[in-house]
């Protein structure tokens, strides 16, 4: 092999450490960034949840009343 070939080789050989080197950096961002909208989607899910929560409670509370109501009205 001459010098010219050798230094084709390395030179293909870095190319292809570096190319490599990039493609994972941008899976890893790509996982970042999936992985930032999984974490913004949770706390929105939630967020959700507690206001359903809260509106459960005062449906309860407003049936039990209700419910209180009728039966002292009966009576």
């Amino acid at each position: 092999m001459n010098e010219d070939e050798k230094k084709l080789r390395d030179g293909l050989a870095d190319y292809e450490k570096r190319a490599g080197e990039v493609l994972a950096q941008r899976r890893k961002q790509t996982l970042n960034d999936l992985l930032q909208k999984m974490v913004r989607e949770i706390e929105r899910l939630k967020m959700r949840q507690d206001s359903l929560e809260k509106q459960f409670n005062l449906f309860t509370q407003l049936v039990t009343r209700n419910d209180r109501n009728s039966t002292i009205s009966s009576d």
